[in-house]
């Protein structure tokens, strides 16, 4: 089925007069994939790449992939998020996290019962404690010793992404761009009132996207700048390489930004299937 999702690995180009083609080497459930909507890519230390499905959890060694479930102790098989921790695999789910405890079997922590199930968007560690974005219920906080997450008071609820910036948590929201410090919520007005899906930081430089089809990108300057607009792409994250090199991907396939020179990447241009919900690079530099 056309809707569903492959995890491709871009392995190079070819230039024509006519248009740039591209070779992609592709895996979905024939070889070994759980399921084929591909959530979230991150790779450990080891080099294995770890691959989020709608379907459960896989280790990649570059040729077998091994697949985990419930049965190894994920709190359930539906995985939205993943982060590499401090040696640890965090797993976010629609209704709390899994984390590894021992080799490669999981424990988890889910969200307080009192609160709305929504999916974790991100996991990120930040002044020596591991924190939890959601994409409906806010943000929280994990306690060791207690199963459930900690709630954290006045959050904003809707966020889609969070990353650490100069001693912040710095998140998109569907208000706009808040940061979060000393258990203070604050809205970053330096950016504008929008609905942003994704946010990332390269050498202090911050860029955020937006589903209207904006990218915002803010050095050192007091207001954010325009950066790139698209009257078709409603972006969903951004990839950021360095300051002259992005990755943009959404339903209509991906864009690669460098040095003010677009490329458009799609199924003109050798993509199985334009709907991307997620662009990764690992250590060899290959973008997956």
């Amino acid at each position: 089925m056309r809707s569903l999702l492959l995890l491709l690995v871009l392995t190079f180009m070819c230039f024509s007069s006519k248009a740039q083609q591209y070779s992609f080497i592709s895996f979905s459930t024939p070889e070994g994939l759980p399921q084929s909507q591909v959530n979230s890519i991150t790779q450990d230390k080891d080099g294995y790449l770890w691959v989020g499905t709608f379907g459960g959890l896989s280790k990649f060694n570059g040729r077998n992939f091994v697949n985990y479930s419930v049965s190894d102790g994920l709190l359930n098989n539906r995985v939205h998020s993943l982060s590499y921790i401090d040696s640890q695999l965090f797993v976010g789910h629609n209704n709390g996290i899994s984390f590894q405890c021992e080799n490669d079997s999981f424990c988890h922590k889910v969200l307080p019962d009192d609160v709305p199930l929504s999916n974790i968007s991100k996991i990120v560690r930040f002044k020596g404690e591991i924190f939890v974005a959601t994409n409906g219920s806010g943000l929280f906080k994990v306690q060791e010793d207690q199963k459930q997450l900690l709630p954290i008071k006045n959050s904003p609820l809707r966020i889609r992404s969070m990353v650490v910036h100069s001693n912040h948590l710095l998140m998109a929201t569907r208000e706009g761009i808040f940061r979060f410090k000393e258990n203070q919520f604050k809205l970053d007005t330096s950016f504008i009132t929008a609905s942003f899906s994704d946010v990332d930081v390269v050498k202090n430089t911050i860029f955020a996207t937006t589903f209207s089809g904006e990218v915002h990108k803010k050095s050192n300057q007091e207001s954010s700048e325009l950066y790139y607009e698209s009257n078709t792409h409603r972006f969903r994250n951004i990839l950021c390489i360095n300051e002259d090199l992005i990755w943009l991907n959404s339903r209509y396939g991906a864009i690669k930004i460098e040095n003010a020179e677009e490329i458009h990447i799609n199924e003109q241009s050798g993509l199985p299937i334009n709907d991307i919900n997620i662009i990764f690079k690992d250590r060899e530099k290959n973008i997956w």
